[in-house]
This record gives structure tokens, C-alpha cells and sequence, in this order.
């Protein structure tokens, strides 16, 4: 997935309330027919940035004057402990439910528990594709309530 770092909006929100034809979470409000793409993957890669390799270059080629040695050595730490966290973001990335806008912009939503992000999609499409009524998605505890999606699919009319 190709998704540039400048249109993500990464969400830390315990519930997603989709009401009628809108998506709220925090202080935002969407309306669902805004939303081109709902997807479950990862989290979209950390893009090295340019400077840290002019710095890995500038930082050798320092080592070799004596007078600026030191600050060759700052450099060069500097540059490798950027790009060990950059390789260890990319190396276990989160799961999230991104959903991409009309406009654009990226909106990821995290859940510890990867197999719950399944199960909202599953419900944000059903509101989606059906016009239900609505639903809470509380992705701190893993719940859905105000959903046909459970047990027989019994109506859950708790209001949190």
C-alpha cells in the first residue's frame, strides 16, 4: 500500500459511532458516502528521509579530518540511531482500519486485537451497504453494540 506519510491521520480513539450516514470519532464528523475505501493492513511505511543518508556520507568522510572528528562521530551515532528506529517502526508495523476519503486524507483506527478490525469493517460496510440505523464501535474493549452483528443476531440496544 502506497500512502503518503503527509495524509495520514492516525486515530487513538476508544469508539466509533456511525449514526444514519455519519462516521463520528473524536471531534470529527464524516459522512459515509465520503469514503471511497475501507481496507484491514498494516500500518503504511516510514519513508527514509534524504538527510539521513547526506548525513551517513558527511559523517565518514569527517572522520578523516582530525579537527572535525568528534562531530563525525555525533553525526554518524546520530544518522544510525534515526534509521534503527525507522527500520524497527518497519519491521513490525500495526494493523489498522484505514479508511480512505474522497478528498484524500487517510484515517488509520488500531485495536489490539487484530481479528476485532475484521469484525469493524464488517460493521462499518453493513452501515454502509445496508443504511442500518447505526452502531458504537469501541475499539478499547473490543465491542460493538447497537449492531446485528453477535450471537443469532440479536439487537443489542445498549446506548454507552
Amino acid at each position: 500500500m502506497n500512502i503518503s506519510n503527509s495524509n495520514n491521520n492516525k486515530v487513538e480513539t476508544p469508539t466509533l459511532i456511525i449514526k444514519e450516514n455519519m462516521l463520528k470519532y473524536k471531534d470529527s464528523v464524516i459522512q459515509i458516502s465520503n469514503i471511497t475505501k475501507c481496507d484491514i493492513a498494516p500500518e503504511p511505511k516510514i519513508a527514509y528521509p534524504q538527510w539521513l543518508f547526506i548525513g551517513f556520507i558527511l559523517g565518514t568522510l569527517m572522520l578523516f579530518i582530525k579537527s572535525i572528528l568528534f562531530l563525525g562521530l555525533l553525526l554518524l551515532v546520530i544518522c544510525s540511531v534515526v534509521f534503527y528506529i525507522i527500520c524497527t517502526k518497519n519491521a513490525n508495523p500495526n494493523m489498522y482500519l484505514i479508511l480512505e476519503l474522497n478528498s484524500g486524507n487517510v484515517i488509520l483506527f488500531s485495536s489490539q486485537d487484530k481479528s476485532f478490525l475484521w469484525k469493524a469493517q464488517n460493521e462499518v460496510l453493513n452501515c454502509f451497504n445496508n443504511r442500518k440505523e447505526g452502531c458504537i464501535i469501541n475499539f478499547s474493549d473490543c465491542t460493538i453494540t447497537h449492531s446485528q452483528i453477535g450471537e443469532e443476531n440479536l439487537m443489542n440496544n445498549t446506548e454507552v
